[in-house]
């Protein structure tokens, strides 16, 4: 069945944060910086555990690359969300160091808003990132039941992905892919930013073209090299996109789609407030030395930013502000805020076809 791994991080279970560390503390950031560099860059492998501990349950989503299993630990009786990727895919895409890259980022965070790595495992045919499960579904799939936000409930999901956003950038890591399906509900109503694919530890530039097109920000499209400013511009996307259903630069056609981006050509629906429109003009900046948290004052010009006048962001860190929706579920395995699927699962091949390929993992 290959190797399994499980790491119980000290504290790991525990979201909440102390009101002193919440308001931003230097040591507090210094502590996160060491605590994720100490894993990170020391290549710690988790204890090995067994495979077998894991049954799968149902399919929560299919992807191009991967799918999303629910499962079940055996012993504990603890349900997951578990990415399995097949092995002959990430070779065939030459996708061998990004998958081992999300690993090793995955077992190194830790914080409440984003997800975070339980247990990993491979077989012969499959590699399998075993996550908790969030079982309120995504933000897309929020949208598509319930329509297109209030401001009130937009304020608090983008209040909590950008304190993930922050959290990631004193890091140095880079997201490069948030979106609606990236931004998961927990069973109290808090989001958790998710999927760490296009993920990268960056310091300076990179020039890698990733992510989704639709969110993607003008200097990855025109190539000149980028850094955590990005991530600006995708949740100043996803803000809008959770007032109007739609994304500010939608169009079918791929080219007009990229020009609108690149030009910042975008209106804002009637209905929007004055003071969002004015936060919106001010983090979807083509400019990027002119973009809101790329500026010398960082991200404090969003948390300062009127719209935001009533906003606690010490009781926001702690987990303390009410959600504006808390998820209906029945059980631990209640799967209803996830769209259908019918996905086959996973079998082993009998033999090992890759070798040494993967066993940095």
């Amino acid at each position: 069945m290959g190797n399994l791994s499980f790491r119980q991080k000290k504290g790991r279970n525990d979201l909440s944060i102390s009101k002193t560390s919440s308001c931003g503390l230097t040591e507090f950031w210094n502590q996160k910086r060491q605590d994720f560099n100490d894993i990170y860059f020391n290549n710690n492998n988790f204890p090995p555990a067994d495979a077998s501990d894991f049954r799968v349950t149902t399919i929560l989503d299919e992807g191009s690359f991967g799918s999303v299993a629910l499962t079940t630990h055996k012993k504990t009786g603890t349900v997951h969300a578990t990415k399995v990727i097949a092995k002959k895919k990430i070779v065939k895409g030459r996708n061998v160091h990004r998958m081992l890259n999300e690993k090793r980022i995955l077992e190194s965070i830790n914080f409440p808003f984003v997800i975070r790595l339980e247990y990993f495992y491979q077989d012969n045919s499959f590699i399998y990132f075993v996550m908790p499960f969030v079982c309120g579904g995504n933000i897309h799939t929020h949208m598509k039941r319930h329509g297109p936000m209030d401001e009130g409930k937009a304020r608090f999901y983008f209040s909590e992905v950008l304190l993930a956003v922050e959290y990631l950038h004193k890091l140095n890591l880079v997201h490069r892919d948030i979106k609606p399906e990236n931004v998961l509900i927990d069973v109290n109503g808090h989001a958790q930013l998710a999927d760490f694919g296009f993920c990268k530890h960056v310091k300076g530039r990179t020039f890698t073209f990733c992510g989704t097109a639709e969110y993607l920000a003008p200097e990855i499209i025109l190539r000149r090299g980028y850094g955590k400013a990005v991530d600006y511009w995708s949740i100043g996307v996803l803000l809008y996109e959770m007032l109007a259903n739609r994304s500010p630069f939608v169009d079918r056609d791929t080219g007009k789609l990229f020009r609108n981006i690149v030009t910042g050509s975008y209106s804002c629906p009637l209905g929007f407030s004055g003071d969002v429109i004015n936060l919106l003009r001010n983090i979807l900046k083509v400019d990027v030395t002119r973009r809101y948290g790329n500026l010398a004052n960082g991200i404090r010009d969003i948390k300062k930013h009127r719209w935001f006048d009533d906003q606690d962001w010490c009781s926001a860190f702690d987990r303390r502000v009410t959600p504006p929706y808390v998820p209906v579920i029945s059980d631990t395995l209640d799967t209803r805020n996830f769209d259908e699927q019918h996905g086959r699962l996973f079998y082993d091949a009998s033999k090992d076809m890759f070798g040494d390929i993967f066993k940095d993992f």
